[in-house]
């Protein structure tokens, strides 16, 4: 079993797509009108439409990937979504939300979290629903619970010398789901 990681992000546009075909999102309007406890230390987040995270021009920064304990404790909660939304309060931008790509995961939890809102569903049961179920992708997962890990492949992580090592923990948290598929 192989993390698709980051091509796993269109599967979390598609389904964004879906609902905004559906009428359910529109991709010019306010992130806050769907998700209107989130907030940033920048007041240009006002700015962020659900189309800037699409398109990785929101000016959020990423996961600091490369920071001590990063993989420690992933969580995989049924709130991480929402937490991942709520614990921004501090975080500024890196640019005007539409200014310039700037490639971000975290982009995609909070994508991630406006489908839980908007579909009533997890995450997870969205994807698997009106994605996944539609093509029978049986095989196909999102959370390590429904895992046979001893079918898993190991990933890697930059050691502090900057080779690469083993991951003894695997670095998947569950906001980063809307980017990152099994």
């Amino acid at each position: 079993i192989f993390s698709t990681a980051s091509v796993a992000k269109t599967l979390t546009a598609s389904a964004i797509m879906q609902l905004a075909e559906q009428g359910k999102v529109d991709l010019d309007a306010p992130l806050t009108t769907y998700l209107p406890y989130f907030e940033m230390a920048d007041e240009r987040y006002t700015e962020i439409t659900v189309r800037h995270l699409l398109e990785h021009r929101s000016g959020m920064p990423d996961f600091d990937w490369l920071a001590p304990g990063y993989y420690d404790n992933p969580d995989n909660s049924d709130s991480a979504l929402e937490e991942l939304v709520r614990s921004l309060k501090t975080t500024e931008l890196l640019s005007e939300p539409g200014e310039s790509f700037s490639y971000t995961t975290m982009g995609f939890g909070l994508l991630g979290h406006v489908i839980e809102v908007v579909s009533g569903q997890s995450f997870e049961n969205y994807i698997h629903d009106h994605i996944f179920a539609p093509l029978d992708m049986e095989s196909t997962h999102q959370r390590l619970t429904d895992l046979d890990f001893t079918q898993m492949a190991s990933p890697h992580i930059p050691g502090t010398d900057g080779s690469w090592i083993v991951n003894p923990v695997f670095p998947y948290a569950r906001e980063e789901g809307p980017g990152s598929h099994f």
